[in-house]
């Protein structure tokens, strides 16, 4: 058999449903502004790599597009949901399955 995780298997966990959709959109908003800015940039049919100026304009909308406000939504989001889970599935969670962006490497930690 697999080998026992610290995360339970519940089915179900009553939420508010104001919560759920106050992280659902926010989450759908990164999710969206994310794929719609990697589109406007992506490299053309033929090109080999993005040019110099191609770049910036991406790193700007990025940077536009990643401002204070957008991760204050985000930890927001992230609080609300965790208000519905245990403090031990979240920390198993955060420490052996979430991979984090760590200088451009993946990170586990």
């Amino acid at each position: 058999m697999g080998s026992k995780t610290a995360v339970d298997d519940a089915l179900a966990v009553s939420v508010v449903k104001r919560d759920l959709l106050e992280a659902w959109s926010v989450l759908e908003k990164l999710v969206v502004s994310l794929r719609k800015i990697g589109t406007a940039h992506a490299i053309k049919e033929g090109q080999a790599n993005q040019t110099s100026n191609q770049r910036q304009m991406e790193l700007e909308a990025l940077d536009g597009f990643l401002s204070p406000e957008l991760l204050r939504e985000l930890s927001r989001a992230r609080r609300v949901l965790a208000d519905h889970l245990p403090v031990h599935e979240l920390e198993a969670l955060s420490e052996h399955s979430i991979e984090y962006w760590s200088g451009g490497e993946a990170d586990t930690k």
